[in-house]
């Protein structure tokens, strides 16, 4: 099990995203993502936050859609991975 708190960095006025490394033997998995509420973020910004299938060299990326994101922008989001 890998479990962690990730930081998501601006990448356009909608989307918020961060690529991590959770490990190979997480390939071809979906990790289980969540927003993490915290005072001064952009969660009322978000909508929706998903994470992509992770890769064969353990690389995931998240993304969060929402609207009105700038810059300057912080959002976290708790990633969780299980292999059977």
């Amino acid at each position: 099990m890998y479990r962690a708190k990730v930081l998501l960095k601006y990448y356009d006025t909608h989307w918020m995203y961060a690529t991590i490394n959770v490990g190979k033997q997480f390939a071809g998995t979906v990790p289980i993502v969540s927003m993490v509420y915290l005072s001064g973020t952009a969660t009322i910004n978000a909508i929706n936050i998903s994470a992509e299938q992770v890769k064969d060299d353990g690389n995931v990326t998240i993304w969060a859609y929402g609207s009105g994101f700038v810059s300057a922008h912080l959002l976290y989001a708790m990633i969780d991975c299980r292999s059977d």
